[in-house]
């Protein structure tokens, strides 16, 4: 972990990490001399500010494996808004079934998914022909309870995800199960900033930079700045930060 590159900010390396999405205490890194903060933070008359410092660990892990995975590797997208799921190009369940997931699946009370890499097997399409036979299998219950309780979509909008994510040749439903074909991949070269974190003891407004670091992160390269609302639901007695809107609201010379 790089604890040196903003003065009060946190600064974290995104890698694959199963977080328990609960209220945890955070651990707080030291502070540096350099301040290159680039995002623009979020006011609410009924919200009060937190100190970044105090934010959830929980709650900083999720939002970091969302940007590297629902950003990037879900096609370069920079906003999302539960109210439009089923709406444009923002697919949230192309990213709930996908590789990898655009959140840390074993942190739910869902079906692991399988991964088949280059087995005789075959997905019943036969779409894996295009990729050495690699693709993932996901139990359709599961990927479905993420994509209500984590993102906050309907049933009518999962309906139309599906339409659109088979049109697109994104994934398809057979037999009670998702279907993705897969490529290689590796973890993104980030870290992040969390800039502003607000709060009226139900939902959260977070502020958020992305950097590039390659091999030094002293010399890290902006990306992009995040917005992002959640909420900590309580699902069954069992607390899950919740996503309602996220957006890319300003960028750097990498996107």
């Amino acid at each position: 972990m790089f604890c040196s590159f903003h003065q009060n900010k946190r600064i974290r390396v995104a890698a694959f990490v199963t977080a328990a999405f609960m209220l945890l205490t955070a651990v707080s890194c030291g502070k540096d001399k350099k301040d290159t903060s680039s995002g623009t933070a979020v006011s609410h008359s009924d919200f009060t500010q937190m100190d970044v410092e105090e934010m959830p660990d929980s709650l900083s892990s999720f939002l970091e494996f969302f940007a590297d995975w629902y950003v990037r590797n879900g096609g370069q997208k920079d906003y999302y808004d539960a109210g439009k799921a089923g709406e444009g190009d923002t697919n949230i369940l192309s990213c709930i079934v996908n590789n990898p997931p655009c959140v840390s699946w074993n942190s739910y009370p869902v079906k692991e998914y399988e991964e088949v890499w280059g087995d005789k097997k075959t997905d019943p399409k036969n779409w894996s022909k295009t990729t050495y036979g690699c693709y993932f299998i996901f139990d359709q219950k599961s990927a479905d309870w993420v994509a209500k309780n984590i993102f906050n979509v309907t049933d009518k909008d999962i309906e139309a995800m599906r339409r659109q994510g088979e049109k697109n040749k994104w994934f398809y439903l057979h037999k009670g199960n998702y279907y993705v074909t897969v490529g290689g991949i590796g973890d993104p070269p980030t870290v992040y900033s969390f800039l502003s974190c607000q709060t009226d003891g139900k939902k959260y407004l977070v502020d958020y930079d992305c950097y590039y670091f390659d091999d030094d992160p002293e010399k890290g390269e902006f990306v992009a700045s995040y917005s992002a609302e959640l909420e900590l639901k309580n699902i069954e007695g069992s607390y899950y930060w919740s996503l309602y809107k996220f957006e890319t609201t300003k960028k750097g010379n990498q996107q």
